[in-house]
């Protein structure tokens, strides 16, 4: 793992620890270095990366704010994922082009690469389902998808994070980006919506609710 990635680690632990609430505010960059015995440089990228997992809100200027998102809200969005992602893989398969798998490969490679620096692959996971919404062709699934990218990347954070979870994400991808490259729209929807399950079923079992 990363220093960077164990850094947002540590934030999300403190987070917990002392109870914090969706709006408040935390300590400043220096006094996060301190606490954490890390550089400010070091801090500055954790908090980047918390900001784009939906795990915090930074705000120019004036610091950075907590943005918990409760697992019954990522329990929903994952609920609308399944009916909205489970058919962009249906169509990608039908509509698919040549640039459109290149680009839902490249997710893949990037995410692979994350996960082998020691990193958790949250950004390859969100390139690869935005790849394969573009593959799809149709610009108001890939609107909706963008406009809840906060809440998604929280979610992917929270399941992403479990020891070796990350590969199996992986595998799953392959296994959808084969059943689009091959034009099967049966075997695309079942493993997108095997994926997705998961997802659910690793949320619970985080929040000791399984």
């Amino acid at each position: 793992m990363s220093m960077a990635e164990a850094t947002a680690s540590s934030v999300i632990q403190m987070i917990n620890e002392n109870n914090y609430v969706d709006g408040d505010r935390l300590p400043p960059e220096r006094d996060l270095a301190a606490l954490l015995g890390v550089s400010r440089t070091t801090v500055r990228e954790a908090l980047k990366r918390l900001s784009a997992w939906g795990y915090i809100r930074s705000v120019q200027g004036g610091g950075n704010y907590v943005s918990r998102v409760s697992s019954q809200t990522q329990i929903e969005f994952l609920e609308v994922r399944r009916v909205i992602e489970c058919e962009t893989a249906r169509l990608a398969a039908v509509r698919h082009s040549v640039d459109g798998i290149k680009m839902i490969r490249a997710s893949l490679a990037k995410m692979q690469a994350e996960i082998r620096s020691g990193e958790f692959g949250v950004s390859g996971d969100s390139d690869f389902h935005a790849a394969v919404a573009k593959a799809a062709g149709n610009n108001a699934m890939c609107t909706i998808l963008e406009q809840c990218c906060d809440i998604l990347n929280s979610g992917r954070y929270a399941t992403l994070t479990i020891d070796g979870q990350g590969e199996k994400s992986l595998r799953d991808h392959e296994r959808i980006a084969d059943a689009i490259e091959a034009g099967d729209e049966e075997t695309a929807i079942r493993e997108m919506k095997e994926h997705i399950e998961k997802a659910k079923i690793n949320i619970l079992k985080k929040e000791g609710l399984l």
